[in-house]
């Protein structure tokens, strides 16, 4: 039984059409999950560890992570295709499980609740996503030292943060 909490929040029925075409894995640091532009091969639920995503420009950076609440492949829930233009790579090794995107899409097609619990995954997924990109967008803005916050460009953050940061009242 696998400690990723997204397989364990499916119900019997939808675990069942999983559970036969997973495998454990371990999982070392830089392993590669997804390689950039290449077809999605292989489904990771982590259980002890964590992946980053990466974006691929000229300056890669970082624009999310997958924990054991979650899961890769996210673009074989939403049927776009077999490629995407990120990589992923274990941040933090540890171990998983995983089985062939394939059997993922077929047990998608055989279930119509087990699609729409990944379909939640993947909107609190891009969500996080979303976050970490203005977190990203952020470093420089404010920088924290010894519990001591300094906003090092105010008119930047409040432009940035999109709402998110206003000043306070000098009343």
């Amino acid at each position: 039984m696998s400690t990723n909490k997204l397989l364990a929040w499916l119900s019997r029925a939808d675990a069942q059409l999983l559970e036969p075409h997973l495998t454990p894995i371990e999982l070392p640091v830089r392993k590669q999950l997804q390689a950039a532009n290449r077809r999605v091969d292989w489904i990771y639920f982590p259980e002890s560890d964590i992946a980053s995503i990466v974006s691929n420009g000229t300056n890669p950076i970082e624009v999310g992570m997958i924990g054991r609440e979650g899961m890769s492949g996210a673009s074989v829930v939403l049927g776009n295709g077999d490629r995407v233009p990120h990589e992923v790579y274990m941040q933090v090794a540890g171990r998983g499980v995983h089985l062939p995107a394939d059997r993922l899409r077929e047990a998608i097609a055989k279930s119509v609740t087990l699609h729409q619990v990944l379909l939640r995954y993947v909107h609190d997924f891009l969500t996080q996503t979303t976050q970490t990109a203005m977190a990203n967008e952020l470093k420089g803005l404010i920088v924290h030292q010894r519990s001591v916050i300094n906003i090092t460009d105010r008119e930047g953050l409040e432009e940035t943060s999109n709402g998110a940061y206003f000043p306070p009242d000098d009343n």
